[in-house]
């Protein structure tokens, strides 16, 4: 597999909005949007670009002890070139993740990250799938 570079002068109008809402120190929510155009001079496309991305991030404190965050992430629909420049859409598709982090001590943190928790199958480019599920789990220590 190779990428190609394509170039192409464009003109972009970019609409986006952010509502964020923190109901106390412990609990807050970010819901993000945005929505894009495209004028293109000689590609019938923006390859890989989306219209519309939107996303929903919380945070939950316990304590300063147990921290948790879930994300929502949603992408729509792009376009992508075929091996003989045909035009192939790509869907789009929508992303969970979820995360914990157990503060032992003020230097000392473990963590769990579920990444695709919905397991879906989709394309950020075309031809390279994204791995399904994914889950990571590690410490930090700050000195």
């Amino acid at each position: 597999n190779k990428f190609a570079a394509v170039y192409d002068n464009m003109t972009l109008m970019s609409l986006g909005a952010e509502v964020s809402w923190r109901q106390s120190e412990k609990l807050q929510f970010l819901l993000k949007g945005s929505y894009n155009t495209y004028e293109l001079d000689s590609l019938a496309h923006p390859w890989h670009l989306p219209a519309t991305q939107i996303s929903l991030s919380s945070d939950y404190n316990l304590r300063n002890k147990i921290l948790l965050a879930a994300d929502i992430f949603y992408t729509g629909k792009r376009y992508a070139t075929g091996v003989s420049d045909n035009v192939i859409e790509l869907k789009g598709y929508l992303d969970a993740n979820l995360s914990i982090e157990y503060r032992y001590t003020k230097a000392l943190s473990f963590f769990v990250r579920f990444n695709n928790l919905t397991a879906s199958r989709y394309e950020i480019w075309n031809q390279y799938p994204t791995q399904r599920f994914q889950f990571l789990a590690g410490f930090s220590y700050a000195l």
